[in-house]
């Protein structure tokens, strides 16, 4: 008796969802806000991420905020201290496999944040097209190389083990060249070749082959 009546209310149940999914959803959703009466640093949020440890961290343009949930710790320039944040305006943002945060600032600094000393290492991404050189998106590779997507001076990738950068911009004289300056995301494949999103189409790039180029992919 009990095993004819679980199939019966699951199709029951079956029909409720096909014929009427209104009437199991909640019609409205309620969203909790954070703002700088919280303690929020910024109501201008760029970016933000998750830690292993679970600490939410947010990008601003008025500092770097951390909110472990109860309340926000915020990172700002401070000139007397060589270790601190690069400048405030806060772009973009990624936490590395050593737990380690990286940032990235409208002024074209890149930082990374160690948890555990409390420190800031930065390094400036050069631009020759814009003196405000602005990171809009970081990722890590496999190998641990740091991509770096600017608003319109290309990509580029830093080895953090000795410092090297490596840019790559559009040219219109070259057709393997990146289509386009303004880089919105980038993604390794497992066969470990990074994929690049533009506003001029998506870009492949496969660091292993010796033509250093880059394959276009465009809506036709």
């Amino acid at each position: 008796m009990s095993h004819l009546f679980k199939h019966s209310s699951s199709f029951l149940l079956f029909i409720t969802l096909t014929l009427s999914p209104h009437c199991i959803f909640p019609q409205s959703i309620n969203f909790n806000n954070l703002t700088t009466d919280d303690g929020l640093s910024n109501n201008n949020v760029l970016d933000i991420i998750q830690d292993r440890a679970g600490f939410i961290w947010l990008a601003t343009t008025d500092g770097l905020n951390r909110f472990d949930g109860y309340n926000f710790k915020i990172f700002r320039n401070n000139p007397a201290n060589q270790y601190s944040l690069s400048d405030n305006s806060v772009w973009a943002l990624r936490e590395d496999k050593k737990g380690n945060i990286w940032i990235g600032t409208e002024n074209g600094w890149l930082n990374c944040y160690d948890p555990v000393s409390d420190k800031f290492r930065k390094w400036k991404i050069e631009s020759d097209i814009l003196k405000e050189n602005a990171i809009t998106y970081i990722y890590e590779d496999s190998k641990g190389l740091i991509w770096i997507g600017t608003y319109r001076s290309g990509l580029y990738r830093l080895n953090p083990t000795n410092d090297q950068i490596d840019h790559w911009q559009n040219n219109l004289q070259d057709k393997s060249s990146i289509s386009n300056n303004y880089i919105s995301s980038t993604l390794e494949d497992k066969s470990g070749r990074i994929w690049i999103s533009t506003y001029n189409g998506l870009n492949m790039f496969d660091p292993n082959s010796p033509l250093q180029g880059f394959k276009h992919f465009f809506h036709m």
